[in-house]
């Protein structure tokens, strides 16, 4: 997040970043000048709303959303504007998990990834991070990317804790 968040253009949104602690991947998020970083409340829907507009204004953006199921509040944004608008500055950033000793509860473990692969999408590409050695490659494609497509990304929780 850091090489994303040095790029001129980007702006870093949601829920939990880095100079609140808030979730574990705050930790990512530590090196990003709060320059770049607008801290959200919990209001899914219109932070992607909020995603969109600074899209068209020129920044990329990097909507962060905690856990996957957060995401599911912006759905219809996903599937009826975003998936509508033919430019790539958007890279949603999401995680399910961790499974292992601390658990965040029922609620945020599920992976809704295979329902947001079907859902209408033609112009957000959906990704599934499956090990943590692709990560930088993933997010270096997705910023750099010039082919009219939004990213979402998924990354498991896991990553980020060490038993």
């Amino acid at each position: 997040m850091k090489g994303l968040g040095e790029q001129s253009n980007s702006l870093l949104l949601g829920q939990g970043m880095g100079r609140t602690g808030g979730t574990f991947m705050s930790s990512t998020l530590q090196e990003v000048p709060i320059s770049k970083q607008l801290e959200l409340p919990v209001m899914e829907s219109s932070q992607l709303q909020m995603s969109i507009g600074l899209a068209i204004g020129g920044y990329k953006v990097i909507s962060v959303y905690p856990r996957a199921n957060f995401l599911l509040l912006a759905t219809n944004d996903i599937v009826n504007v975003l998936d509508k608008l033919p430019f790539n500055n958007i890279i949603i950033r999401t995680s399910y998990g961790p499974s292992g000793k601390i658990h965040p509860g029922e609620q945020h473990v599920g992976r809704p990834y295979q329902a947001f692969t079907k859902m209408c999408c033609k112009n957000v590409e959906i990704i599934e991070l499956e090990n943590s050695d692709n990560i930088m490659d993933i997010y270096k494609y997705a910023y750099r990317r010039c082919d009219g497509r939004s990213t979402l990304i998924f990354e498991n929780g896991d990553y980020y804790f060490k038993e």
